[in-house]
């Protein structure tokens, strides 16, 4: 076959030619529209997840509307838990198989990140997963502020949007070496306020009014009261370290402390944590050394060994006597003998008896049974006798004390 070329046309290899090249201009044309249609699909896809994310947010960190989805539930602070879904306003919900406007929601999970101080709620954080039409996951997460039993059920919701806030807090004060308790900084028994507000949780806090230029305490009163000028009472309790204390109408100063400091009188209010203290004695032998008596001698005794921890009790807050517990240690040294009109010429032998030991007094108890003969003497010509000889111990009293951890000071 020929082909030849004229000026009446194309030759059928140019023609050719040509519709492959035109086939390929239109295949990466499409496959550039189609490369748009889906950057521009996913880029609407981004926006819809993020516009629901922010609405689950907003209406989640709303009390009412957080107390309806948590309270009741049990949430494990060791593990993620997974949610079904979440009730929103009107009896609205969302599960973690719906579809929003083309995204999937793939998960729904609730876990503990951290204890706040602040009322006794701590941190969770929800996290919510989307799947978008490729199956590629976006995950979404915020904090909460949730309060729970010791059994991990849920009671109440924290205030709306000051989670974070509290966290950061807490955070900075443990930094610098205080501890974060009811919104308030303490540092060694002096509160530093974050809040605006003089209440009960910031009764003590010492803060600084910018306008007046002196700083202000929140007293028993529930007010703030300057402590410019002449030292108050308050003012020197808290410049020693101490906070306001109102007992039935009278101001004491609390210390964290065992004793009242200098210039400061005990007040009688203590908090006690127990005390202990480890006692024990060997075995030891009383033994009668001297000449006899009336010709007669008593003979020795041993006391078994023993051991016993003293434990104190201890108390809150209040004018509760210091716990105290005792026992006591028995020794038998070189006076450790009964002597008595031994050598009085008007004196006769009457008897020798028996004695049991009680030893319920002593640290730890000892188990045996223990007796002692006693040499009876009796005025001549009577019949009245008493002891003359014995062996015998002395004892010591060990004493411990519950330890003093706040002390009630005043002036």
């Amino acid at each position: 076959m020929k082909f030849f070329f004229n000026s009446n046309g194309f030759s059928l290899i140019e023609a050719i030619a040509g519709i492959a090249i035109l086939g390929i201009i239109f295949t990466g044309g499409m496959s550039l529209v189609k490369l748009k249609n889906e950057s521009k699909g996913l880029i609407e896809q981004k926006i819809k997840i993020n516009d629901h994310f922010s609405s689950v947010r907003n209406y989640i960190r709303q009390p009412e509307i957080c107390a309806h989805n948590f309270v009741g539930l049990t949430i494990s602070k060791t593990t993620t838990n997974s949610l079904t879904n979440l009730i929103l306003p009107s009896g609205i919900s969302f599960s973690n198989t719906d579809h929003i406007q083309g995204v999937v929601v793939d998960s729904i999970t609730i876990e503990h990140t951290a204890n706040l101080s602040y009322d006794s709620h701590n941190l969770y954080k929800l996290n919510i997963s989307y799947k978008d039409f490729n199956g590629n996951l976006i995950n979404k997460s915020f904090k909460i502020a949730l309060k729970e039993t010791p059994a991990e059920e849920i009671i109440s919701c924290g205030v709306k949007a000051n989670e974070e806030t509290l966290l950061a807090r807490e955070l900075n004060c443990q930094d610098l070496g205080g501890t974060f308790t009811l919104g308030n900084c303490h540092f060694n028994g002096i509160k530093l306020g974050y809040k605006t507000a003089c209440d009960v949780s910031s009764e003590g806090t010492l803060r600084y009014d910018s306008t007046s230029g002196c700083p202000e305490v929140c007293d028993h009163t529930l007010s703030w009261t300057p402590v410019c000028g002449v030292p108050s009472f308050a003012a020197q309790c808290l410049a020693d370290g101490g906070t306001i204390y109102n007992a039935s109408g009278t101001d004491i100063c609390r210390f964290n402390a065992s004793s009242c400091p200098s210039g400061w009188n005990f007040a009688g209010w203590t908090t006690t944590s127990p005390g202990t203290l480890s006692t024990t004695f060997s075995s030891t032998t009383c033994s009668y050394p001297v000449a006899p008596c009336k010709g007669h001698s008593p003979d020795s005794y041993t006391i078994p060994a023993a051991s016993e921890t003293l434990t104190t009790g201890s108390h809150s807050w209040s004018t509760t006597p210091v716990e105290t517990e005792s026992c006591k240690v028995p020794t038998c040294d070189t006076n450790g003998y009964r002597r008595n009109h031994c050598d009085n010429p008007s004196w006769e032998y009457s008897s020798t008896i028996v004695e049991a030991l009680d030893f319920s007094d002593l640290c730890g108890t000892p188990s045996a049974s223990t007796t002692r003969k006693v040499i009876m003497i009796k005025p001549i010509s009577s019949t009245y006798s008493q002891h003359g000889a014995q062996s015998q111990h002395f004892t010591t009293t060990k004493t411990v004390s519950a330890t003093i951890t706040q002390i009630g000071c005043t002036k």
